[in-house]
């Protein structure tokens, strides 16, 4: 995959991981709330 991709989907995914490997709390807290997945429209 390349690197500076622009796919939003793949920026959140790769946002996600980066905060789960750091162990950063407060931005997988952040993150839950830019969409409403579960309870929501998956799209």
């Amino acid at each position: 995959m390349a690197s500076g991709t622009t796919d939003p989907a793949i920026n959140a995914y790769m946002n996600a991981c980066k905060a789960f490997q750091e162990v950063d709390i407060t931005r997988l807290e952040e993150l839950t709330h830019l969409s409403d997945f579960p309870c929501g429209t998956d799209g």
